[in-house]
């Protein structure tokens, strides 16, 4: 399609006196300005036999992005036009005064030829007056390109009105270019009457993937390893579904600058954790720029894992048609394109700026050792029947025997044998669960506290999820084991008071101000900040009541701001969902303390007391979801 585009502007510009424009328009990122500079390299419209003092114009290519005024088209067309003003061997066209009478242009002109300025021109050179010129000492095709005219911020009208000019009172060839699907309504309106009037022809150009990802190797310094994968980006890129090429050119520059950071042996071309790494770059970056995808890679990122096990049904639905989108091309690769190791790792470098030069030297240095059995069932497939016995078995025997220590590996390894089953070719037996079971709880039974027993959680459940493959994940033992994980967690959870609870638990005029910066930290299991959680259902209100009594005035005060601040008292109205519903038998013993002390106190104490059971029993209301009185 776009060759016949790229055949029709060739003819369109032997047309001497054409009458009308031609728009190219396509959604932001297609590749509209790489076909037309394209198109530009290929032709020139010079003429070869043009003498010294003939000026010989060349297609114009103008971006309009960000301009504001019609002064600033002008000086960007001064500015190109500068070169018509000399000779093919760079001497000053001597027949310049027929045409210059109007004006412009100051600048240095080099006569010698020997690099050194020799003269310099100021005059009255009207840039207009060049196109409107009927003058025989130019030659050539008078060709103009209006690059993003959806981002001109000059009135369009005005705009197409300025650009008419050249199509109606020049004879020139005008290209409009642009995505005309992001200009507000009255300007698409004026666009559409402009289109009717001077538009002669309107193409949409398509992306033009291995054209593009050509020349952005060639744009790309020592990408071997680029061009070796040249046929895995494609098809990396067409499993994206996206169509925006700006993208995929800053994934590939970001992902050479990445490996240029590593201080290491030369990469070889078909490394596997690299070929898997780039199918990663470019799933990544395509869904990080998807606004439908945008919130639910990030969640991929952070919190899939806690999701997954908390039964957030939505999310996994997203995530797994997201997998299913990159399953053609994972295969092959050690880990799926959105593994969330790989997704996390790429994900925190887009948002933070942080490198990935050690993410990418710990595993190439991980490529040359020496495998190990469960190691070796990332490509059972390729394996002898002898090999794949040997390597399960001695696989299983460390699984059991607690020889493979890091939790994600720990889960890596459950999760193969769960996917061998599900391909038919080893069954998981029951008798190897519960010893697993076993282990796994003796794991989560070592942690010292809340912060390391959600890491070991987090770690055992994205070694479990690695592999994002629909089957596995409709494994039954594979749940049954994830699910085990998330129970015993839960229950040695109750061993460890978290920030919060150890704050309400100590309670004083010393630390009651800083109950509102720990609301907006992240709960160990990153799922939410402490402020979408329920925070008193596990308090003793007799316990609570007590500190608050010795707290002083100005510390009473400061809770009843916490409370505002924890379920959003100024908000006039929004229903929690029951997020805080645990809360509110809490909350109602501690209002009836509360009450009773009023009528035991005076003075601003009493005062104070009375405006925090005012701010319990809002916050009761703002529990049940209820409007506030």
């Amino acid at each position: 399609m776009n060759e016949l585009i790229f055949q029709y502007l060739k003819d369109y510009t032997e047309n001497p006196d054409p009458q009308y424009a031609v728009m190219l328009k396509g959604k932001w990122g297609c590749g509209k300005t790489f076909f037309i500079k394209n198109w530009l390299e290929n032709n020139t419209g010079g003429n070869s036999d043009e003498d010294e003092n003939l000026i010989s114009i060349k297609p114009i290519y103008i971006s309009l992005y960000g301009m504001n005024s019609i002064m600033d088209i002008r000086s960007a067309l001064d500015r190109e036009i500068n070169p018509f003003f000399y000779s093919k061997s760079g001497k000053v066209i001597t027949s310049l005064a027929k045409i210059a009478g109007k004006v412009i242009l100051k600048t240095n002109f080099n006569i010698t030829g020997d690099g050194k300025d020799d003269t310099s021109f100021s005059g009255s050179l009207d840039s207009l007056a060049l196109f409107n010129s009927k003058d025989d000492v130019i030659k050539g095709v008078k060709f103009i390109i209006f690059d993003d005219i959806e981002r001109c911020q000059i009135e369009m009208k005005q705009l197409l009105g300025f650009i008419n000019y050249f199509v109606e009172h020049c004879s020139c060839h005008v290209i409009i270019i642009g995505d005309d699907t992001h200009l507000e309504n009255e300007d698409g309106n004026q666009l559409n009457e402009f289109k009717e009037k001077t538009v002669g022809r309107e193409f949409e150009i398509k992306p033009d993937t291995e054209a593009a990802i050509d020349y952005f190797l060639s744009e790309v310094p020592d990408s071997s390893i680029l061009n070796f994968e040249r046929d895995f980006i494609i098809k990396c890129f067409h499993a994206t579904g996206n169509e925006n090429l700006r993208i995929l050119r800053q994934c590939l520059c970001d992902f050479k600058a990445q490996l240029a950071l590593v201080d290491s042996e030369p990469i070889e071309d078909g490394n596997a954790f690299l070929h898997n790494l780039l199918c990663s770059f470019i799933a990544v970056y395509a869904e990080y720029n998807n606004k439908d995808n945008h919130s639910d890679i990030l969640k991929l990122a952070t919190s899939y894992q806690i999701d997954f096990v908390g039964g957030n049904k939505e999310l996994i639905n997203k995530i797994q048609t997201l997998n299913q989108k990159y399953s053609i091309v994972s295969e092959g690769c050690k880990y799926h394109a959105l593994s969330p190791e790989y997704v996390n790792a790429i994900i925190q470098h887009i948002t933070t700026g942080v490198s990935l030069k050690n993410f990418i030297k710990e595993r190439l240095t991980d490529c040359h050792k020496e495998l190990t059995a469960w190691e070796k069932l990332s490509s059972f497939w390729e394996m002898s029947n002898d090999e794949f016995t040997s390597s399960y078995d001695e696989a299983m025997k460390a699984l059991l025997e607690k020889r493979i220590e890091p939790p994600y590996q720990i889960g890596t390894t459950i999760s193969w044998f769960c996917y061998i089953e599900t391909r038919q070719v080893r069954y998981f037996i029951e008798g190897h669960i519960a010893l697993i079971k076993r282990n796994l709880r003796e794991l989560i039974q070592s942690a010292n506290e809340i912060d390391n027993l959600y890491q070991i959680k987090i770690s055992l459940i994205q070694g479990c999820n690695h592999l994002q493959d629909v089957q596995i994940n409709n494994s039954i033992k594979l749940a049954d084991i994830l699910h085990f994980i998330d129970s015993e967690v839960k229950k040695k959870k109750e061993e460890f008071p978290d920030l919060m609870q150890q704050a309400l638990r100590e309670l004083s005029d010393n630390n009651v101000g800083r109950l509102m910066v720990i609301d907006d930290y992240s709960y160990p299991d990153h799922s939410s900040t402490y402020k979408l959680r329920a925070i008193f259902a596990k308090e003793d209100p007799k316990n609570l009541f007590i500190s608050l009594k010795g707290l002083s005035n100005r510390g009473r005060y400061l809770f009843k701001t916490f409370l505002s601040i924890h379920y959003s008292l100024n908000v006039i109205w929004t229903d929690p969902h029951d997020l805080y519903k645990a809360d509110i038998e809490v909350l109602k013993d501690l209002k009836t303390m509360i009450d009773t002390e009023i009528t035991k106190t005076v003075e601003i104490e009493k005062l104070t007391f009375k405006n925090l059971s005012k701010a319990l029993q809002r916050s009761i209301l703002r529990c049940e979801g209820q409007k506030q009185v």
